[in-house]
């Protein structure tokens, strides 16, 4: 029992792993280039993603923690360092020049999470390479799976004709739209509804 565990817990590697071998072969087949915007995926990925969800679990962790764990400790450091103050107000003011008032609202606390971060882990030898893996390693699993899902479903696409299955989706949606398909639903809101909407 506790190797069919294992072995489940594992399996979602050797599919990753036979998911990447299999990619060109699949590209291949369905005459695709082996040709990945990587600029794009990086930047969206590893700049876009990460600093939202660095804000957002700036904000979870600040809502379940008490304050003397989470903001308390921040600003009484901050008070004895008031040099952080204008560090802080000249990083904004870049980021809000460079980014706008959205951009700034997102790095504000992730700036101040970063600091804090290298504050925390500072003084414990190797808790800060411990820290990083433990996000970065799942980050770039997770990352790869967006890779290959996107890919694959490019090359499962260029195989199959677009229009293939699209009676059973309208004879799915009639089900669920009393007898109506989406299409029909969409075509009536343009007749009934003004343009603008």
């Amino acid at each position: 029992m506790q190797l069919l565990r294992t072995v489940g817990e594992k399996s979602h590697l050797g599919v990753t792993v036979l998911l990447a071998l299999g990619l060109p072969l699949a590209l291949m087949a369905a005459k695709l280039p082996l040709k990945l915007d990587w600029p794009h995926f990086l930047r969206t990925f590893w700049v876009g993603l990460i600093i939202q969800s660095a804000f957002f679990a700036c904000l979870l962790y600040v809502a379940a923690f008490p304050l003397r764990k989470t903001i308390q400790p921040v600003w009484m450091r901050y008070r004895k360092q008031k040099l952080r103050f204008l560090i802080l107000g000249l990083l904004y003011a870049q980021l809000y020049y460079l980014f706008g008032s959205t951009g700034l609202m997102f790095f504000s606390l992730v700036v101040i999470a970063i600091f804090e971060f290298v504050d925390r882990t500072r003084d414990h030898a190797g808790a800060f390479v411990k820290a990083i893996s433990s996000f970065l390693i799942p980050a770039v699993y997770w990352f790869t799976g967006l890779v290959l899902v996107f890919s694959l479903n490019q090359a499962v696409i260029a195989m199959k004709p677009h229009g293939a299955n699209d009676a059973l989706f309208d004879r799915m949606d009639s089900w669920f739209l009393f007898g109506s398909t989406v299409s029909e639903v969409a075509h009536g809101a343009i007749n009934v509804l003004p343009l603008s909407i």
